[in-house]
């Protein structure tokens, strides 16, 4: 989120939180957030998901043009089922 407000040049309580809460990446807990910021005026939105593990940490983003949508977040649990967690 941090990097996303600075980007927009804005303060980090200024970026919209549009979903978070706890999914499964291959059988294991993790962390989804989705948040969404302007960009030299052109909207994006962002689908972080991190898992931490004994050995390590994951993280798996995508984001998308645009502000929050179905699309995205179907895209998104699309985009996790098909991650492998070798921890």
């Amino acid at each position: 989120i941090g990097y996303a407000a600075e980007a927009a040049n804005v303060q980090k309580n200024s970026i919209p939180i549009n979903n978070r809460g706890s999914i499964t990446i291959d059988g294991k807990q993790a962390l989804s957030l989705g948040y969404s910021a302007k960009i030299d005026n052109v909207p994006f939105t962002y689908q972080n998901n991190i898992y931490v593990g004994k050995s390590f940490t994951m993280q798996a983003i995508i984001f998308g043009v645009g502000g929050a949508s179905s699309k995205i977040e179907n895209f998104n649990r699309s985009f996790i089922k098909d991650i492998f967690i070798a921890d």
